[in-house]
């Protein structure tokens, strides 16, 4: 295929689109439903390090997560619909993430579940690229 023929089509948009969605959950979940891929001790340690308090920032991003998926909910129906609104929304909502990721601490996860997570996140970064540029962001109107 030569690179500069390359069209990416609604179809192929949505695909991408499902794909960070279905990646990005198993990914969230895998290391709870398959809890062999992290060994125990690394999971006790964890627990010891959260200490069992609720901090502030627990409370900040349980808020904010509430918020957060409720807003990704929106953007995924918006980009799959091409709605005019879609792109910026999903910048907005991708960009409101970054400043949680300090408040989440120290974490455990399978090489599965942060492999799954990155190609989510790349997928991701595909569709709003894509939404932004070539014919598809023609369909955002």
């Amino acid at each position: 295929m030569n690179p500069s023929t390359f069209v990416v089509t609604p179809s192929l948009f949505r695909a991408l689109l499902f794909g960070s969605l279905v990646l990005g959950l198993v990914g969230a979940v895998i290391d709870v439903v398959v809890p062999g891929l992290v060994p125990e001790v690394l999971w006790q340690a964890q627990a010891e390090a959260a200490g069992g308090e609720i901090r502030l920032a627990d409370y900040v991003l349980m808020v904010a997560g509430v918020v957060l998926l409720v807003a990704a909910v929106v953007s995924v129906y918006g980009l799959y619909m091409f709605r005019r609104w879609a792109p910026l929304f999903s910048l907005l909502v991708t960009v409101a993430t970054v400043p949680l990721y300090p408040l989440t601490g120290a974490s455990v996860s399978s090489g599965w579940a942060v492999g799954l997570t990155e190609v989510s996140m790349v997928l991701w970064g595909a569709v709003l690229a894509f939404a932004y540029a070539g014919p598809i962001k023609d369909r955002f109107g």
